[in-house]
């Protein structure tokens, strides 16, 4: 999912947001979380010289412990995230911790928030499969580069809409004719295709193991409509 100048840094921050979404579920910890270690882990990034890059396993392990407030070891997630990234030492991992949660202030309204919002506000509620499908949407929208900058009720707003065109609902929300929607859409639909496609040649991202379970509906199995 490498978009912007640098497409090869790109893929390795969609690498990383692959082992936090994989790590948070393994630890049972919320969507909101995720996103918060995915920000934490953003704001890190952008600062950090590319020859840095040998510390970023620490930074990610340390980014969910800071955006779980520290409800989970720092075992725990040194070995679902350092060691998933390669990392062979734990050496300076309570200073990184200290470091992004003094530098990097967590926004708390996540993507997952003005969600739900939206759930609400649109009575789609009792809609399950379509909960489900944009919560699905809602964890591709961390691996994009593109979407990175595009605030979160846009974000929240363009997976609701394009997980209508997922799953058939026949649902016209107002914000589709917002030209800022309807671009976030338009690149949510890459994203999914392309997930979609690793999949299908056995290489699954985390986001589409966790919602083909039964109880999520399959809903990463449902074919990509792209705009």
């Amino acid at each position: 999912m490498a978009s912007g100048f640098d497409a090869p840094r790109a893929l390795a921050r969609a690498s990383v947001v692959n082992v936090l979404t994989s790590a948070t579920l393994a630890l049972g910890l919320s969507n909101d979380t995720l996103m918060r270690a995915v920000a934490l882990f953003d704001g890190y990034s952008n600062e950090c010289p590319p020859h840095e890059s040998d510390v970023l396993p620490w930074v990610a392990a340390a980014s969910i412990r800071v955006a779980a407030k520290e409800c989970v070891s720092p075992r725990a997630v040194c070995r679902q995230v350092g060691v998933e990234l390669g990392a062979t030492s734990r050496e300076n991992f309570e200073s990184w911790e200290q470091y992004l949660r003094e530098s990097f202030a967590q926004e708390e309204v996540t993507v997952c928030t003005h969600l739900r919002c939206a759930w609400f506000a649109w009575d789609v509620v009792h809609l399950p499969h379509l909960v489900h499908a944009s919560s699905y949407l809602a964890e591709l929208a961390l691996l994009e580069n593109q979407l990175r900058p595009v605030p979160a009720i846009t974000v929240a707003e363009a997976c609701l809409a394009y997980a209508c065109v997922l799953t058939g609902h026949d649902l016209a929300p107002p914000c589709e004719e917002d030209p800022a929607v309807a671009l976030a859409m338009h690149v949510l639909s890459g994203v999914h295709g392309t997930v979609t496609e690793a999949w299908k040649h056995g290489r699954p991202y985390a986001a589409t193991v966790k919602y083909l379970s039964c109880e999520r509906g399959a809903v990463a199995a449902l074919p990509a409509v792209i705009l």
